[in-house]
């Protein structure tokens, strides 16, 4: 998943389920729903060790990684801004988990409980790079900025964005079962870019040899023809 869409996600959430925690707490939940993609910076040691973990989405995003993380982190912030180590470290853990989660949905498997297990999950419900999620993101955060210098506007507006991702995300898993489940067992089911889009990947044996046919979809029953 994109990075604005992580962070305005992250965002989302911390308004929507955490409003009773301090303001103050809101950019430790920015930072963690983001800071799992910064493994980026890892692919030099990466190369140099031959470490597969240390690949874009692989040790980094994990649960467990992130609460190690996130204990590290309130162990310096606590005793330099007074704030309780456990709210630092729950906050940390949660939103950490949150950009984990929304990249299980995505097309590209991740080891989720890495180092217990080296696993890869994905439910191949949305691709890895959306571009419908970023821009919806991406216009989030352009009309936010004239926007919250009305508390009252801005209110509706977070509602309104809140139930936009979760109306979208909600579709997009219940579709993606619904059509999955009436695909033969040589085939798979793979997202578009659109919502409204998908695609059949087709193996079948001819003779000695294996052929894979790509189609693209439309959800309501239609074909677009080979991609």
């Amino acid at each position: 998943m994109d990075f604005f869409t992580h962070l305005v996600f992250g965002m989302l959430m911390y308004l929507l389920f955490l409003k009773e925690i301090s303001f103050n707490y809101l950019f430790i939940a920015i930072l963690f729903s983001t800071i799992p993609d910064l493994d980026v910076f890892l692919s030099p040691l990466r190369r140099k060790f031959n470490l597969k973990y240390l690949d874009h989405r692989g040790g980094s995003h994990s649960y467990v990684v992130g609460m190690v993380v996130s204990a590290i982190f309130a162990l310096i912030y606590s005793p330099i801004t007074g704030h309780p180590f456990i709210i630092i470290w729950i906050i940390g853990s949660l939103f950490y988990g949150l950009h984990v989660t929304m990249d299980i949905f995505t097309t590209t498997k991740i080891p989720c409980f890495y180092p217990f297990s080296k696993k890869e999950y994905s439910f191949y419900v949305e691709k890895a790079g959306s571009l419908f999620t970023m821009l919806l993101s991406v216009s989030f955060l352009v009309l936010s900025i004239p926007i919250h210098l009305d508390s009252n506007i801005f209110a509706t507006y977070l509602n309104v964005y809140i139930t936009l991702f979760l109306v979208y995300y909600i579709y997009r898993t219940i579709s993606k079962n619904v059509l999955a489940s009436k695909l033969k067992n040589n085939q798979k089911y793979f997202p578009g870019v659109l919502p409204v889009y998908y695609t059949v990947l087709t193996r079948e044996m001819v003779g000695n040899e294996l052929f894979f046919t790509i189609k693209k979809k439309a959800h309501d029953g239609t074909g677009c023809g080979p991609e």
